[in-house]
């Protein structure tokens, strides 16, 4: 029963919006703010690996990564964070 408490809405597995566009060498990944959220972290993986940590903190609702290799397909998500409340939020890739 959470009668009396104040809780914001978790919004896990949704998109969020989530685009990322390629083109030589870099690739800008793009999402839509999550109520609530102050901070994101930006998750990629190649096919078949497990997801590992591009960047922390962000505030911004874009992030260019420049760590990639022409012609590998990468697949990210992102995770929406709250002050106080830690993970709020996670993107299907």
């Amino acid at each position: 029963d959470n009668e009396g408490s104040a809780l914001l809405p978790i919004c896990f597995a949704q998109d969020f919006g989530l685009t990322a566009v390629g083109s030589f060498a870099e690739i800008d990944v793009r999402w839509e703010g999550v109520e609530n959220a102050e901070s994101y972290s930006l998750y990629r993986r190649l096919s078949g690996d497990s997801f590992r940590l591009v960047q922390q903190d962000l505030i911004a609702l874009s992030f260019r990564d420049v760590d990639t290799f022409p012609g590998s397909k990468y697949f990210y998500k992102v995770e929406a964070y709250a002050k106080g409340l830690g993970k709020i939020g996670e993107s299907n890739e």
